[in-house]
């Protein structure tokens, strides 16, 4: 007690009805193979806590962050992006998540004895040219300081800047932030 079950956004889509995503949202339909695995592991996750188990499901966003040791999809995606393997970007927004804010919510999770419930843990929805932009200006600064083009003390201020400074591009609210119950916190 509990379970928890890391989900996704895409587990939702395409979104059925009107309004935003919320925990109440019914699972999607994809049939391509992420979000297809998403939206199956969905449908087991949800009979679980329909029996009564204490599973919890968040919703993460695309997620980013430093130190990815794996190379996820947001990783990919913007190598794809930097390398101009990618012709054009797809249109619409994304719910952005930062990694160190989606592990504090899941953290918070492993508190026993709440029983079965749903967290969407993302931050503001972007543009997804916002967010590619982004990742590209963080690259370059990212290479300029690797490369003799900075010091250590100036790349650490860039990093910062760009997780709380003035352009809060690629920042989510943490829970912290967001009150007591944190980010999308069902009640």
């Amino acid at each position: 007690d509990p379970v928890v079950h890391v989900s996704s956004y895409v587990a939702l889509l395409p979104r059925r009805g009107a309004g935003p995503l919320d925990d109440r949202s019914p699972p999607g339909s994809s049939t391509f193979p992420y979000s297809g695995s998403k939206v199956a592991s969905e449908a087991v996750a949800r009979a679980l806590q329909e029996a009564g188990a204490p599973v919890c499901i968040t919703y993460p966003g695309m997620v980013w962050g430093p130190h990815d040791p794996h190379l996820g999809e947001t990783s990919r995606l913007a190598l794809a992006v930097l390398g101009g393997r990618l012709p054009a970007l797809p249109p619409g927004t994304v719910p952005v998540s930062d990694v160190r804010d989606v592990a504090a919510v899941h953290a918070a999770l492993l508190a026993p004895r709440h029983g079965p419930r749903r967290d969407i843990a993302s931050g503001e929805n972007l543009p997804v040219a916002q967010v590619m932009r982004t990742a590209v200006r963080l690259n370059r600064a990212h290479a300029s300081c690797a490369c003799g083009g900075g010091s250590s003390t100036q790349q650490r201020t860039q990093t910062t800047e760009s997780r709380t400074g003035p352009s809060p591009d690629l920042r989510s609210t943490s829970p912290a932030e967001a009150g007591e119950g944190g980010p999308g916190r069902s009640a």
